[in-house]
């Protein structure tokens, strides 16, 4: 999309292109802008791309053809969130350790894993059996051996529980979806979700399980999950002392400090990432004498 003297995926998430493509950057722009297919050439140029050619994007991804969330951003910037990607994978060098609790169709997966790189590894939970298929083959389709992807909900105890997944024959948001505490269905039609016909089987497993050595970034998305997903992983925070990006609806539109609470308690120190992302929070081990 070409708007004005910028194209639009470009200057999402609070990025402007006065900031990136002033004259006084010199040739190439402001060098902090630039990542992936977000570059120079294809933000800063002053005429519209010939509609005819294609762009190229930086990974390649199925997505279900009604996804109106996730998928949607997908087809149309090759990421969910380019801020928020970019934000990501400034956390992370290469040979890093990242667990993606709730990587949906892996938006955040695929370039986490490009960026760590053959010497890093990214472990990808995701609950659901639909998504968590085409999950795994956005890993396979980006030729990454470094992801592993789990058919898992990761929680505080070991249990299985039974949970709708959403119906992607039609308009719906998969990304939206609980495990524990799920909507009623008219609750959620008002969100535009609308959920299978009948529930399925889901494993719900401890961090600690895994018994990883190292751990670099942990990615919460869990849908109304962060604190059980901390509570079950105490023994690797503690051994490992990665960072934490974490979305909680709960703390931002609630007030309800638990999360923080329970993550500040061990070791910690927790603030909203910004004023792009409404529902983020960093979470920073903090130094012990």
């Amino acid at each position: 999309e070409h708007v004005g003297n910028g194209y639009t995926p470009c200057w999402e998430d609070g990025f402007q292109r006065e900031d990136c493509c002033a004259d006084h950057f010199g040739p190439g722009g402001n060098p902090t802008c630039w990542q992936a297919h977000y570059t120079y050439d294809f933000c800063c140029r002053k005429e519209p791309p010939d509609p005819t050619s294609s762009i190229d994007m930086p990974h390649t991804f199925v997505v279900p053809a009604y996804d109106l969330n996730v998928g949607n951003n997908l087809k149309r910037y090759g990421t969910f969130s380019p801020r928020q990607s970019y934000e990501l994978q400034w956390l992370v060098r290469r040979g890093d350790v990242v667990v993606d609790a709730g990587a949906n169709l892996g938006a955040y997966t695929v370039s986490l894993a490009a960026r760590v790189g053959t010497e890093g590894t990214v472990h990808a939970f995701e609950p659901f059996r639909l998504t968590f298929q085409q999950l795994t083959a956005n890993v396979a389709l980006n030729g990454l051996a470094n992801v592993y992807t789990h058919n898992l909900a990761l929680g505080r105890n070991f249990t299985r529980v039974r949970a709708y997944a959403t119906d992607i024959t039609g308009p719906t948001v998969p990304a939206s979806v609980q495990v524990l505490n799920q909507m009623s269905h008219e609750e959620a039609r008002r969100v535009s979700m609308v959920y299978s016909p009948t529930r399925e089987r889901i494993r719900v497993v401890p961090l600690d399980f895994l018994g990883l050595r190292r751990l670099d970034l942990l990615k919460i998305d869990v849908e109304d999950m962060e604190l059980e997903v901390v509570l079950g992983a105490k023994r690797t925070l503690r051994r490992c002392r990665p960072r934490i990006w974490a979305e909680s609806v709960q703390h931002f539109e609630k007030g309800d400090r638990s999360f923080v609470k329970e993550v500040e308690s061990q070791g910690y120190r927790c603030q909203p990432v910004g004023v792009w992302a409404t529902y983020e929070l960093m979470c920073i081990p903090v130094a012990t004498k």
